[in-house]
């Protein structure tokens, strides 16, 4: 039996859950010297060796190389127009919402409809601008929220395209009531007034995927902002 047959047999005994001491004391049974015995299982376990060795390396490789591109990814905010421009609360009644003075009459919330532009609006005022796609799987954000009974999703790309309806393998999903969505976008801060929704529990943030694929895709920023 040549060398690397005897190589093959030992990594078999192993893959059996033979101990090294039975593998070296059938060798010695057999007529061959200790120290060759030895050599063989030295080489019978360096691809394995190799292979952790890569496997360790990879994992570092990878995690360091998606925490450079995550930290030096460089976006910039798009302008969008506010859906709901013109309007504000009305100071003698704040459950009813008033036209600037230069339109008439009055609406409500109720009468107020969401659309997929309000959604997008809010979302790049919040920042999910900031978010890019897994560079390892190279899968845009998207991102769940639920507005009363009406549910949208959003996925960011070149820009936040939002659609009516839940989308599958979303990251997050946020739950908020319709007058605190809409108090939000028309106030002079909606960033500001929607993180004060998210601290004192009006509004509910769900994660959906594991922290890594979060942390790939940049929502670390937008936690950043939130908290």
């Amino acid at each position: 039996m040549d060398e690397k047959d005897l190589v093959r047999k030992i990594r078999n005994s192993f893959a059996a859950k033979k101990s090294r001491a039975e593998i070296l004391n059938g060798f010695q049974k057999r007529g061959y010297k200790l120290a060759y015995a030895e050599e063989l299982i030295k080489k019978a376990n360096r691809p394995r060796k190799f292979l952790a060795i890569f496997t360790v390396c990879f994992i570092v490789f990878f995690s360091v190389g998606t925490m450079f591109y995550t930290i030096s990814y460089e976006s910039t905010k798009t302008k969008l127009s506010n859906p709901l421009s013109g309007f504000v609360i009305a100071k003698n009644n704040p459950t009813k919402i008033v036209f600037h003075q230069t339109r008439t009459g009055t609406t409500t919330y109720d009468k107020i409809k969401i659309t997929p532009d309000i959604v997008s609006y809010l979302l790049n005022e919040i920042g999910a601008w900031q978010l890019h796609e897994n560079p390892l799987t190279l899968e845009n954000p998207i991102i769940n929220i639920k507005i009363g009974n009406e549910s949208f999703h959003s996925e960011i790309g070149d820009k936040i395209e939002t659609k009516k309806g839940f989308g599958n393998d979303a990251d997050l999903e946020f739950y908020v009531d319709k007058k605190d969505l809409v108090d939000a976008i028309i106030s002079n801060n909606p960033e500001a007034v929607f993180r004060k929704d998210v601290l004192t529990g009006k509004v509910k943030v769900k994660p959906m995927t594991n922290k890594a694929d979060l942390f790939a895709k940049g929502y670390f920023n937008l936690y950043k902002k939130l908290e």
